[in-house]
């Protein structure tokens, strides 16, 4: 039986590369359609919401610019190495803020241009000579259909995937699928590389071209090894690629291999402090080889995820195994090892086999081999502080769908002998199983749109860990629901009492909500004991005492929570509250001029200094200081009305007159102006 294709066989209106790509780009804006206005969930706070370092493009120009920001410490390493996600988020803040809907956009349209990267290295993988038969002779020896079936099932698999929601609708989880986009692209390029190579040997100048590929492919490489660690092994699968699909001299290849490893060297001799400082929390409660043991049954549950995906869920509450004689670590580790035999079996057989299966074998290696080189960098014998995230599947995926479409294909062509509809029937089934897929992902999406009800589905599914009933405090929090979030905040602390400082801290602010200050001073003392240097807290329990009138413990308070933070400048302007309150003017000044050397535009700073100064008797400073609030805001009408009484104070009744009218023409029922007004009325010349 030939397989050969007529060279002016008219393609499919359905399988014109064009179509193909709009219906995977249509199909995936569909199903993510109802993310745009799903919040900030947690990391996003840290990495983009208090990240004060995305918030001015200069930061990105130099590395030294990070060692100045006011940023969390353990943020700071991961600025140097994640730099480009960083930067990625930079521009994201620059034009759009904190409106999540453009950060959604972004993460929905890399994931859009991933699908069609995956497209199009399956659809150049098929031009090399192993799969056109340009080497034996023939056109087309791997069927023209077989091609068309991997390649559209493939990156049909990727795109709707609800494994992939992770890393697509939770925003910070773009270091995953940005750095995918650089790792394939430099693939996707290397093999244009290649692929002009073997097309100009006599051409000069395209062999130039071939060269630009070469180092797009080599930028492409830093630049995802810049955005996050896993992708630090892309060398290790280029050589993959390079000695799975492609031919040539021995030393050649090698040379060619020979620049991404050195760029793997020198990157990740930048990364090692960096990584320390990541993983040192996890190593502190798990060893590497727990951690190890731990995930072969990870990585099983990301292939049942992957076959059937249910009971997705953001925080999984997974057992830390210590034995692998454990029985579901044992039955792991074997599964596991028998993939990746059946992988080296399919591969050998590959290379002495008849060539009518060679291809599928060879095909069907690489996405075994693809899945493990993938998975290994966040699932091997380094610790992570959380053990499964399932964002993390989102490149390794690639192969296990590549995997499957290419067996299903395999054995749908050593039937359609003998069924006539098998290949029809393939095809259907996997139009139902993308649809199905597709469905699944919208409603999977669904649960993003709202936080509490994303922190219900958590607690729902991992009802004994802490973490989720503290997220969802916080969802209920936001929502006005002070009572449902003191009972999830109750519930992580019962499940693990020296879980977090926060847990705590929010806790004390929802009881102080609902004026249990007493209750809330426990609970805040509780947080400084566990985090004391947590410049919140001290805050939060300098406001409690303040409730109670106890002015000695809430400035001692405010000032442990300046000394920490002393760049926030909501601490200042409370004590600087607190010293007018109690007549200590000259202290108020002096924090009120740190508030507004952080926030210069600080108008109701400026008016109150104003205040502090007239009580001193420095009536010139405090004229400068209501001048300054107007310049400012000059619709501000209680500077207004203070400038009146000053002007007042100084016989200079006809400015005053005209500050109290325009204190009452921008604030009609602005009593006191009024009283004012009409008491200086009569006396004016």
């Amino acid at each position: 039986m030939t397989m050969a294709q007529p060279a002016d066989q008219k393609v499919s209106f359905f399988y014109r590369p064009i179509v193909l790509l709009l219906a995977i780009a249509g199909l995936v804006l569909l199903i993510y359609s109802n993310t745009f206005n799903s919040p900030f969930q947690l990391d996003d706070t840290g990495s983009i919401i208090d990240n004060s370092a995305i918030r001015d493009l200069h930061n990105f120009t130099s590395l030294s610019h990070f060692e100045r920001v006011e940023i969390h410490e353990n943020l700071r390493p991961l600025l140097k190495t994640r730099y480009i996600g960083y930067l990625s988020f930079a521009l994201n803040y620059a034009v759009h803020g904190l409106d999540v809907r453009g950060y959604h956009m972004v993460n929905i349209l890399i994931h859009i241009v991933n699908s069609l990267l995956l497209y199009l290295l399956l659809q150049l993988t098929f031009r090399l000579p192993r799969f056109s038969g340009k080497n034996k002779g023939t056109f087309a020896f791997f069927p023209a259909h077989s091609r068309s079936f991997i390649a559209i099932f493939t990156t049909f698999l990727f795109a709707v995937h609800p494994i992939q929601t992770q890393a697509v609708t939770y925003i910070v989880q773009r270091f995953t699928s940005l750095a995918s986009l650089f790792y394939l692209l430099s693939i996707v390029t290397y093999i244009r590389f290649r692929l002009a190579g073997l097309q100009s040997v006599s051409n000069t100048a395209s062999s130039f071209g071939s060269y630009v590929f070469y180092l797009i492919s080599l930028v492409s490489a830093i630049i995802a090894m810049k955005t996050k660690e896993f992708a630090l092994l892309l060398p290790l699968m280029i050589a993959l690629y390079e000695f799975s699909f492609l031919e040539g001299g021995m030393k050649k290849r090698i040379l060619q291999i020979v620049p991404y490893a050195l760029i793997m060297s020198i990157v990740s001799l930048s990364l090692i402090s960096a990584s320390a400082a990541k993983i040192s929390g996890a190593q502190n409660s798990i060893s590497r080889i727990d951690y190890l043991l731990t995930q072969f049954r990870v990585i099983t549950t990301y292939l049942r995820l992957l076959i059937l995906p249910i009971n997705q869920n953001l925080d999984y509450d997974f057992l830390i195994y210590r034995s692998l004689f454990t029985p579901e670590v044992l039955l792991s580790f074997l599964l596991l090892i028998s993939i990746f035999a059946m992988g080296m079996w399919l591969y050998r057989n590959s290379r002495s086999r008849d060539c009518k299966t060679s291809y599928w074998f060879r095909l069907t290696s690489f996405g075994i081999f693809w899945f493990f080189m993938t998975a290994s960098p966040e699932s091997g014998i380094i610790p992570i502080k959380d053990i499964i995230f399932e964002h993390r599947m989102y490149l390794p995926s690639i192969g296990l769908f590549l995997t499957v479409t290419t067996s299903i294909d395999f054995f749908m062509s050593r039937w359609s002998n003998k069924f006539v509809h098998a290949r029809k029937a393939a095809v259907f089934i996997m139009v139902l199983i993308v649809l199905i897929l597709s469905v699944t992902t919208y409603e999977r999406n669904s649960v993003w749109e709202d936080s509490v009800r994303l922190w219900e589905d958590v607690v729902q599914k991992s009802p004994n860990k802490p973490r989720p009933y503290y997220n969802l405090g916080l969802a209920y929090s936001e929502q006005g629901r002070t009572d449902n979030a003191i009972d999830a905040y109750k519930t992580a602390i019962r499940l693990d009492p020296a879980f977090s400082a926060d847990v705590y801290n929010n806790l004390g602010v929802a009881l102080m909500a609902l004026g249990r200050v007493d209750e809330a001073i426990l609970r805040y003392i509780t947080a400084v004991d566990i985090n004391p240097l947590d410049s919140d807290v001290h805050f939060n329990l300098a406001n409690a005492y303040m409730a109670q009138g106890r002015v000695d413990e809430a400035i001692s308070e405010y000032k442990s929570s300046a000394k920490l933070n002393p760049g926030d400048p909501k601490v200042h302007f409370y004590l600087a509250a607190l010293y007018s309150k109690i007549s200590l003017y000259s202290d108020a000044v002096s924090e009120y001029l740190l508030v507004i050397s952080l926030r210069p535009d600080d108008v109701v700073t400026r008016n109150n200094m104003g205040n502090a100064y007239k009580k001193l008797g420095r009536t010139e400073e405090a004229l400068n200081a209501y001048q300054s609030a107007l310049r400012i805001k000059p619709e501000f009408a209680e500077a207004h009305y203070n400038l009146g009484n000053t002007y007042a104070d100084l016989g200079r009744i006809e400015e005053a007159l005209n500050e109290y009218r325009t204190a009452l023409r921008l604030k009609p029922d602005f009593t006191e102006a009024g009283r004012q007004l009409e008491r200086y009325s009569g006396t004016a010349k």
